[in-house]
């Protein structure tokens, strides 16, 4: 990383406009406005870790992983929308056997198996909830580069917007047996989205499964998509020609979670899939998973009696989120 404070790139080079601070590479947020995130390692799990399991760690790729344990050899992001609607000039780059960037192009609409495809094998339901999905790029909603999850009926029953409708639904007591939930651009903690109620929408989230009946039987995981373009003084190891990539933050929090724990070992995004495999004896879906530790051996004690959950405190609370106007931003055009 020896000189990566030079790097033109974005801002303050000669064909560009000034960067707003005069060393941007040093940046950071403060602890005052990321307080429910160290509160919660604190009580629960922080793994030190976590690394993204593509060596890209985009949020394109890193949202394939989450929900395939691949990403069918892409990097970067692709042409123009981010899935089966933008139809054939829709493409992406594919990362070679030796790391070639690009090794030709594909369309982004493939059909892997997903963990979402197993879940329903297995008759266990799930949810993935996003935002609302059209034709513009840039857009958290894994799925719809999943061919035939986007033109068959799981499009429709399975993938929710918008995602403050998880809140809604804990407390209807419909919350499916696995859920993903992603922000919206507002929410999300994105770099350049001026915004602080990334935090907030965590906690809200999080209390909602603590303070309702399914907190006895729940795993919550707290993650980033990528590394938000920053440093890492931390080396992601070699394992394969597409990982791994920048370290992650992970929290876990669980009735079974180890209290204030700092786990110290690797897992990647493939971990996550694993422990959701384990839990329910479904098979791997590719290398990721395959390789990855799961959470279930460090971060957590089974033999425990389950904790209280005790509700965090944030700025922002349920009320708030459910009454927020809709936000159509997409996070990777901004």
């Amino acid at each position: 990383m020896n000189g990566f404070d030079k790097e033109p790139w974005g801002c303050g080079h000669s064909k560009a406009q000034p960067c707003p601070n005069k060393h941007p590479p040093y940046s950071y947020v403060p602890q005052s406005e990321t307080a429910p995130y160290f509160a919660m390692a604190k009580q629960y799990v922080l793994a030190d870790q976590m690394y993204a399991s593509n060596f890209d760690a985009s949020s394109f790729i890193s949202h394939q992983y989450i929900i395939a344990a691949q990403a069918e050899s892409a990097v970067d992001y692709p042409f123009g929308a981010w899935g089966c609607p933008g139809g054939g000039p829709d493409k992406i780059g594919i990362v070679g056997p030796q790391r070639q960037i690009p090794d030709g192009h594909e369309r982004v609409c493939w059909d892997p198996t997903t963990l979402g495809d197993e879940l329903d094998a297995a008759g266990i339901s799930w949810a993935y909830y996003a935002v609302s999905y059209g034709s513009m790029p840039g857009l958290w909603s894994a799925y719809q580069a999943i061919q035939h999850i986007y033109y068959g009926p799981d499009w429709k029953n399975d993938v929710i917007s918008p995602p403050s409708q998880v809140l809604t639904d804990i407390s209807a007591g419909k919350l499916r047996s696995v859920v993903w939930v992603t922000p919206t651009w507002q929410n999300s903690d994105h770099a350049g989205s001026a915004s602080k109620t990334g935090p907030s929408w965590v906690t809200s989230v999080v209390n909602a499964i603590g303070e309702s009946p399914y907190w006895k039987s729940s795993a919550i995981f707290v993650m980033w998509d990528d590394y938000g373009g920053w440093y890492d003084p931390q080396p992601p190891a070699y394992v394969d020609y597409d990982g791994l990539g920048f370290r992650l933050p992970l929290l876990i929090i669980s009735p079974y979670a180890e209290a204030g724990h700092v786990s110290h070992v690797h897992y990647e995004h493939g971990s996550i899939l694993r422990f959701v495999e384990d839990a329910f004896g479904l098979g791997r879906l590719s290398a990721s998973d395959a390789r990855a530790n799961s959470p279930a051996d460090d971060a957590f004690d089974f033999y425990k009696p389950a904790r209280k959950f005790v509700p965090f405190t944030a700025p922002f609370g349920r009320r708030y989120f459910l009454h927020q106007r809709p936000d159509f931003h997409a996070p990777d055009l901004q």
